[in-house]
């Protein structure tokens, strides 16, 4: 269909998900005053967001039954831009039961921790704690850690899902994961310059 602008914020924006069928969550930085980005909601006809109030955030992922996974401290698109950062500002992933419930931490991990996605019971994200970034996942506990991806020379970076697979880029390369056989593989693109 035709693109249609659904923002006239005077701030940076981020699409971080969906809560659901007509609710697009955002990053922006358009309702603090030290300009960090809050989630807010927007409706797919478009209209002034709604800020949900919960406090410096990037990235949100909310799963189908109503769980929340805030990611916090990330000021930067991903740990790539980052690496191997280990200080009090390193990227944190928070859980809640619901967007207006008590968060806590979901996992402890001495790496850098960004961008959650929920798919069925495990929240999959990207982590540096084992020196490069791939994807990991854990239960809604933080309990059940499992490296998903295994890139050495490059960081996997802005992983997206459509519920089922993830698809990510690692260097100059675009990968897909298929959550249920678990397994990577990239995707050929050619391309001429």
């Amino acid at each position: 269909g035709e693109m249609k602008r659904l923002t006239y914020l005077a701030a940076q924006s981020l699409v971080s998900g969906w809560l659901d069928d007509n609710t697009i969550l955002v990053a922006s930085n358009a309702f603090e005053p030290q300009r960090t980005p809050t989630i807010c909601a927007i409706t797919k006809d478009g209209g002034m967001p709604v800020s949900y109030n919960l406090g410096p955030a990037i990235n949100v992922s909310v799963s189908a039954r109503g769980n929340v996974v805030l990611e916090r401290n990330s000021h930067r698109p991903d740990p790539a831009h980052w690496k191997r950062y280990r200080g009090g500002t390193a990227g944190k992933l928070w859980y809640a039961d619901s967007l207006d419930g008590e968060f806590r931490p979901l996992i402890r991990l001495n790496g850098n921790l960004a961008r959650p996605l929920w798919i069925g019971d495990r929240v999959y994200f990207l982590s540096d704690h084992e020196g490069t970034a791939n994807i990991y996942s854990c239960d809604g506990t933080g309990a059940g850690l499992a490296r998903e991806t295994a890139h050495k020379d490059f960081y996997a970076r802005n992983p997206s899902t459509d519920g089922r697979t993830i698809v990510y880029h690692a260097g100059a390369k675009i990968y897909s994961y298929d959550v249920a056989a678990k397994k990577s593989a990239e995707i050929p693109v050619e391309y001429f310059s």
